[in-house]
């Protein structure tokens, strides 16, 4: 309920710019499929308003990129007068409307915004003391990503994401989210003397101080590093002390959140594919409910990036397919008909 509130905010307050749009052609990220603003705009309208299948509209929407998005949205004001937002695809079987949809509306970036002030929120309310989901989303996006999250969260919400974590987060963990806004580019070549410095002073032993305060330079390591030069060190770690890093953390750290958050950083850092399709699948098969949210924003928000790394490791590990399990554990909505689209189009 927190982020269907969000959201319908932001919608009303996202800036449409010029309402007038050439009939623009894109290409698809392979070179392949044109997508026609016009001809998307107009099906989508037809599809609400005269054939009443929403469906036809989340297919069309699912199947573009972002950039395309924007242009059918603005293309769609120019035709008929009005901004397309989420309530227009009406309501799904629990009688709330989509706001995944919403997402979809907004962009990738944006709905990650929305998701980390959530994050936020409810560790203030006290509703939740685990930051899993804001380590999720801040500690396994390079330094492009952190900057377009922080972009649109600043603004939406009008405050620097530094300045809201300082506002919410009350315990030490406060410097450590703040630093890993500051995390190092991708694709740097590792830095082998770098890594050896950081197996000799910080993993010399196999015990080690996990606390922030205590161990700051161990703090700084997780937040800042980039992950190619974390999956270096973690192998050194293993070879050193026959102990996986993530072992090693287990061994040595009291505090639960901050073990939470380090080890979500080491899993991604060995194999990123890996963690969200192992993430995705404990969030399908929940012991009491799916959780939708999870599955919605790792599928949307790695559909342009790398879902069909993912997707490709999700059948590895479980031998079977994404979509086949997001067909048998969700209901079939208009969630799970974008859920399925993003999978058939990126993945």
């Amino acid at each position: 309920m927190l982020k269907l509130f969000l959201l319908l905010g932001i919608l009303f307050f996202v800036v449409y710019g010029d309402k007038t749009v050439k009939n623009v052609n894109i290409l698809n990220k392979n070179g392949v499929r044109q997508s026609n603003a016009t001809a998307d705009a107009t099906i989508i309208h037809d599809a609400l308003n005269i054939s009443k299948n929403a469906t036809i509209a989340v297919n069309v929407l699912a199947s573009r990129r972002d950039e395309e998005r924007k242009l059918i949205k603005k293309e769609y004001y120019r035709l008929y007068g009005r901004f397309i937002v989420g309530m227009d695809f009406g309501s799904d079987k629990s009688g709330k409307y989509p706001t995944f949809v919403t997402d979809l509306l907004l962009g990738i970036y944006e709905a990650l915004a929305t998701d980390v002030h959530v994050a936020f929120e409810l560790v203030k309310s006290k509703l939740t003391t685990n930051y899993k989901v804001l380590a999720e989303i801040v500690c396994t996006k390079d330094k492009y990503e952190l900057v377009k999250i922080q972009d649109n969260y600043k603004r939406y919400y009008k405050n620097t994401l530094d300045v809201e974590i300082d506002r919410y987060i009350e315990n030490d963990l406060k410097i450590f989210f703040k630093a890993a806004l500051e995390r190092k580019s991708i694709n740097v070549p590792v830095n082998v003397a770098a890594a050896n410095h950081v197996l000799e002073s910080i993993f010399h032993s196999s015990n080690i101080s996990c606390s922030i305060t205590q161990n700051p330079t161990l703090m700084e390591f997780f937040a800042k590093e980039n992950f190619e030069q974390i999956r270096h060190v973690s192998n050194l770690v293993k070879k050193k002390h026959d102990l996986s890093i993530e072992n090693l953390l287990k061994r040595s750290c009291t505090d639960k959140h901050v073990l939470d958050v380090y080890e979500i950083i080491v899993r991604y850092s060995t194999d990123p594919a890996a963690y969200f399709a192992e993430e995705l699948n404990k969030a399908l098969y929940k012991v009491r409910n799916v959780d939708y949210i999870k599955i919605e924003r790792i599928i949307f928000a790695h559909s342009e990036k790398d879902l069909k790394d993912i997707v490709k490791k999700y059948r590895e590990i479980y031998s079977t397919s994404l979509a086949s399990a997001i067909q048998e554990k969700t209901i079939p909505d208009l969630h799970q008909a974008i859920l399925l689209k993003l999978i058939e189009t990126f993945g």
